[in-house]
């Protein structure tokens, strides 16, 4: 949807959840330093407010972080295109 509206993203769930299928760790231990990595080197991050979102562990997480280095969060609710101006 984000790619279609011009909006280019990276997902951690999406694009390396496969990984876990050839014996990728599936814990936060071996993901969040990933996620750290891409958070650093983005513009910043675009939370979807899918339903439970706020429970999430790597969610929260990953929003704090983004905060502490300074990079803006954004919201969107689904189907929305979020405004990241």
């Amino acid at each position: 949807f984000l790619a279609k509206n011009g909006i280019y993203t990276f997902g951690p769930i999406a694009q390396s959840h496969g990984m876990v299928q050839f014996d990728a760790p599936n814990t936060h231990e071996f993901w969040l330093p990933w996620d750290a990595q891409f958070i650093r080197r983005s513009d910043g991050i675009i939370v979807c407010m899918m339903q439970n979102w706020e429970k999430s562990f790597g969610i929260n997480w990953e929003i704090e972080y983004a905060k502490s280095i300074g990079k803006p969060v954004y919201y969107m609710t689904p189907g929305e295109v979020p405004n990241i101006d």
